[in-house]
């Protein structure tokens, strides 16, 4: 029987930190699945394990025991293992830390999708997103962490603040290329901690895991094409390379093409499936064409 059972979407997100700690701390655990997720919460709140309205959720296999919310997850698998810092104080920063990262996934998803990600909305976030970043680098300069090495609360091994910290920002990074070379450059000292931490076997075995079974997903939601169009260039640039194959179908047909092969038509179902809608073509690129001028240039043009 696994160690764990853990109740999360499928998807990276809140769950992967839940997910980091049991890999890093070489646990084994079930992934219930989202019809179990949906089912339990609309279970009534006495026939809950615990009392949640949505995951994550972890049951400890050896003990009955169950806990939601994520902060709180981590907090019980640290105690549970042995797995926080000795005093006092370490021990609260690194919850600190935990909430920190907790608070910044709120913010990037705008509160779980209360509001649409548009770009002078994200303009005016990103000073603040910076000065989240900031918040790792200040905290690691302060003890001891610097470009070749060191841990974000100090130490000679890596903790849950690094492991959290590792999986907050790899995560977010490798999916969302404008917010990677926002950390960048805002937290170098942690974004090479991040890479340090990141390439533990345990943690790089569990980010390729989630690259096979959730690919690009990150949160879901409306929120996640909304964020993705704010904060990842690729994937804008990977749309506008979409775009010259429909163009041409439109310039052949401007240009007079009486090929049987062609239609306006044709160019656009060549068009990639992207489950949006069709960009909109400036008029610059694709000026309007009137029915008088088509029958002119079938006139005009020699018969096939």
């Amino acid at each position: 029987m696994p160690d764990y059972t853990l109740y999360y979407w499928s998807v990276p997100f809140r769950g992967q930190f839940v997910r980091a700690v049991l890999a890093w701390a070489g646990k084994t655990w079930h992934e219930a699945g989202d019809d179990q997720i949906q089912k339990l919460m609309k279970a009534q709140v006495e026939h809950m394990p615990v009392p949640f309205m949505g995951p994550p959720l972890l049951i400890d296999n050896r003990n009955g025991f169950a806990i939601a919310e994520m902060p709180a997850i981590i907090l019980y698998l640290g105690e549970r293992l042995d797995l926080l810092p000795t005093t006092p104080s370490l021990r609260a920063l690194t919850m600190k830390i935990i909430n920190d990262a907790n608070d910044v996934i709120d913010e990037i998803t705008l509160q779980g999708g209360q509001l649409m990600w548009i770009d002078a909305r994200w303009r005016e976030f990103v000073p603040r997103l910076k000065k989240w970043m900031s918040f790792w680098e200040e905290t690691g300069r302060r003890h001891g962490l610097n470009a070749e090495g060191g841990f974000l609360l100090g130490g000679e091994v890596p903790g849950i603040a690094d492991v959290v910290t590792a999986t907050l920002w790899t995560t977010m990074a490798d999916r969302f290329s404008d917010i990677a070379v926002i950390f960048d450059d805002a937290a170098p000292l942690t974004s090479a901690l991040v890479r340090r931490v990141s390439s533990l076997p345990a943690l790089t075995e569990l980010a390729d895991k989630a690259r096979a079974h959730y690919g690009d997903a990150y949160c879901g939601g409306d929120i996640e094409p909304a964020l993705r169009k704010v904060a990842d260039t690729s994937a804008r640039r990977r749309e506008s390379q979409m775009m010259p194959v429909a163009s041409e179908g439109w310039s052949n047909f401007q240009a007079g093409n009486r090929s049987p092969t062609f239609s306006p038509l044709q160019a656009i179902k060549r068009w990639p499936l992207t489950g949006r809608p069709y960009p909109t073509r400036s008029p610059a690129s694709c000026p309007r064409v009137s029915r008088r001028d088509v029958r002119r240039r079938r006139a005009a043009a020699p018969p096939p």
